[in-house]
């Protein structure tokens, strides 16, 4: 049975098969060692502690959002009716901690921080997740001109060939959003294809989810791919690189993984992914 693992791309996602595309550069290594691994990574966590947080978490229309479930380790706490949480004695690691919030209708807000002594106060917007029919030529879009074309068919999550009607949702995290760092997943930091661990620069975030009728995860099929064509923010364009690579957040660990590359085209960047979660 294949295992839809829950990344996202950077930009990029949240549920079982929800992704974020997110479009980033690298700005510097996290420290001055070229042999760091995950395994190395995760020892520079530092050891187990105990940390209390308390948050905020509202939508992007800044409203607050009741009722939502926050994870933090195996400690569960949920938001009142300001949007507050409050989570007490969390076990987190010293240099390292993840947060995960879950609503009906939102996409899952992720965030991970480095922990302080005392309270560590945390703002997560969450995305609304708007689920519609995906269009008989395979290309969606949103408003600012972020466009995806499928090329190809869909799967299930057994690898099945899927034939039926596909829904999709599909949001942008703008770059130059002065809230980015509440709404991204994560934080800047991303391991590359060699194992490196470097901090990012985003040049723009999406996430794209699939889904069957009746709410079942859906995958682009095996050989199939999707272009992605995302403008480049006007803040950005005399910086932007001719070549950047790509990322995909993984939900089990907190952190980017590189996935590809995009090149720019005129104001576009465009390039092909061949999973969204």
């Amino acid at each position: 049975m294949k295992n839809f693992k829950k990344i996202s791309i950077i930009v990029v996602l949240m549920l079982m098969l929800s992704t974020l595309f997110t479009s980033c550069e690298k700005d510097k290594n996290i420290n001055d060692s070229n042999e760091n691994n995950q395994s190395e990574f995760i020892l520079e966590q530092g050891a187990s502690i105990q940390r209390d947080f308390i948050g905020v978490i509202k939508n992007q229309a800044n409203v607050p959002i009741s009722n939502a479930t926050v994870n933090i380790g195996p400690k569960i706490g949920l938001t009142d009716a300001k949007g507050v949480f409050v989570i007490k004695g969390a076990n987190v690691k010293e240099l390292f901690a993840y947060i995960e919030v879950s609503k009906t209708g939102y996409l899952k807000g992720l965030k991970t921080i480095v922990p302080i002594q005392g309270v560590n106060n945390v703002s997560i917007i969450l995305l609304t997740e708007n689920m519609q029919a995906l269009p008989l030529n395979n290309q969606i879009q949103l408003l600012n001109g972020v466009k995806v074309t499928f090329n190809g068919g869909f799967e299930d999550a057994t690898g099945n060939v899927y034939t039926g009607a596909v829904n999709y949702s599909m949001n942008y995290i703008d770059p130059a959003s002065p809230t980015i760092a509440n709404e991204m997943p994560g934080m800047l930091l991303g391991k590359t294809t060699l194992d490196d661990f470097e901090m990012l620069q985003t040049y723009g975030m999406l996430h794209v989810n699939l889904t069957d009728a009746t709410g079942n995860s859906l995958q682009i099929a095996t050989g199939g791919s999707a272009e992605i064509r995302m403008p480049i923010s006007s803040t950005l364009s005399g910086t932007a690189p001719a070549t950047i690579p790509l990322w995909s957040f993984d939900e089990d660990t907190g952190y980017w993984v590189e996935e590809g590359s995009a090149t720019k085209i005129g104001n576009e960047y465009v390039g092909a992914v061949s999973h969204f979660s």
